[in-house]
């Protein structure tokens, strides 16, 4: 009977080839950025009195909210120092 292949490995794998691809990595970028700009947007104008009624509500909003964009910032710095790695590869290249 074959072992099955965890799901984390998974997620791994799938993630690796994810980021493989500049284009890729790019359009997941401004998918994230959208994201972001509207649950701030959300969150500070037409739901503020919904997301301020309770802490617990407050905490899970806007921390989601920093979550994502933190991991938005970090994709950005992989994404810049892929992108400056293929460009030094190219130039050692002949």
């Amino acid at each position: 009977m074959a072992k099955k292949q965890s799901f984390l490995i998974d997620i791994w794998y799938y993630s690796k080839a994810l980021l493989h691809d500049r284009a890729t990595r790019r359009r997941l970028l401004s998918y994230q950025l959208i994201i972001v700009l509207t649950l701030m947007i959300l969150g500070n104008w037409p739901l503020s009195a919904w997301v301020e009624q309770t802490a617990p509500r407050f905490i899970v909003w806007w921390g989601g909210t920093l979550f994502l964009t933190s991991w938005m910032l970090l994709l950005a710095l992989y994404d810049a120092s892929r992108v400056r790695r293929e460009l030094l590869d190219e130039e050692d290249s002949p």
